[in-house]
């Protein structure tokens, strides 16, 4: 959703490439280059959270409950609704996303992993402080307690940056129009796909365009849009995919993008949705992000947002570091106007 009067941000084109349409402390480590496989990826990823037999067998639990003491189980039941047409699914999706107006912040923790060059992991646990601005405003500052700023992460309208202190504190920042193969490979979390793992950003649903119409299939308690692209020989293939939840209050849980292997190259779970604030809109207070080419995953738990109209998208949040004068060992840098 962009607002009225500003045009169409440089950050929102999709690049062109195989895959668009119609074509406590962190050791130091170094990321590892993709791997042709997902290994590590956890189940929530290439399988929905609960089976059709787990539900059948969780239903049975709850009929015995219920047969010998005469009362439900304890704890909030949540029925899985109806299906509903893809165009009422997606809407639901889009309103709740029309109702973020201000500049939002979250504040929580981090907790993940990288894979050093040797294979081997190195997992953090870190203090996060972000803002996000849609649609492609992001800062994301992760901190240790006591060696302070870890990570740097964001986007703007025209730039997207990194500075990883435990890489020998190295920086980029690159443009978004210069980013030509689909995803920077060279760093090792993509600030443009954590803004997707927000789940904030409205789904697409192009009529008229087959690369933006997607398939649906219901699979136990989940409505799945999956949007299609070609691979370099010119055959059709899964490239993204959102997994709508069937389930109170009927947003976002999964958003999947794939290679044009049909490999996961970035996946996000979003749940424990609570109000921004009393009639506001529902955001996620626990997102989890894997990489699985990379070798890369976070938890991202949120014990607060909270609306922060003053902030503006020139403001010092959404300003690449080097520009607000903080240097680094290696920077590379792509600055040109």
């Amino acid at each position: 959703m962009i607002p009225d009067g500003v045009g169409t941000p440089r950050c929102s084109q999709e690049p062109t490439d195989r895959h668009t349409r119609g074509a406590p402390g962190i050791m130091p480590m170094t990321i590892a280059r993709p791997t042709p496989h997902d290994a590590g990826t956890p189940d929530w990823v290439t399988a929905p959270i609960l089976s059709t037999w787990r539900r059948f067998i969780a239903a049975l639990a709850c009929a015995a409950a219920l047969f010998v003491t005469g009362c439900p189980p304890s704890g909030r039941i949540d029925l899985v609704a109806e299906v509903v047409p893809r165009q009422i699914a997606v809407d639901r999706v889009n309103a709740n996303a029309a109702r973020v107006t201000a500049p939002l912040n979250a504040r929580g923790r981090v907790a993940g992993y990288v894979t050093d060059s040797e294979g081997r992991k190195r997992s953090f646990n870190l203090a996060a402080h972000l803002f996000y601005l849609r649609p492609c405003y992001l800062s994301l500052d992760l901190k240790d307690d006591l060696a302070g700023s870890q990570f740097l992460i964001g986007s703007n309208e025209t730039h997207y940056w990194l500075n990883s202190k435990p890489q020998g504190d190295t920086y980029w920042c690159r443009r978004h129009d210069s980013l030509i193969a689909g995803r920077d490979r060279d760093l090792p979390i993509n600030p443009m796909e954590l803004i997707e793992a927000l789940g904030l950003q409205p789904v697409s649903l192009d009529v008229e365009n087959p690369y933006d119409a997607p398939v649906q299939r219901i699979v136990d308690e989940y409505q799945q849009l999956i949007f299609v692209g070609l691979d370099p020989a010119g055959q059709t293939t899964i490239r993204k995919e959102y997994w709508l939840s069937r389930r109170p209050p009927f947003l976002l849980s999964h958003i999947v993008f794939r290679d044009a292997w049909g490999r996961i190259e970035f996946a996000s779970l979003l749940s424990d949705y609570r109000p921004l604030e009393e009639g506001g809109p529902m955001l996620p207070t626990r997102i989890e992000a894997i990489w699985p080419q990379s070798g890369a995953s976070m938890e991202f738990r949120i014990t607060r947002w909270r609306a922060v109209p003053t902030v503006q998208p020139d403001g010092p949040q959404f300003t690449p570091p080097h520009r607000r004068g903080i240097t680094f060992e290696q920077a590379f840098i792509d600055d040109a106007s």
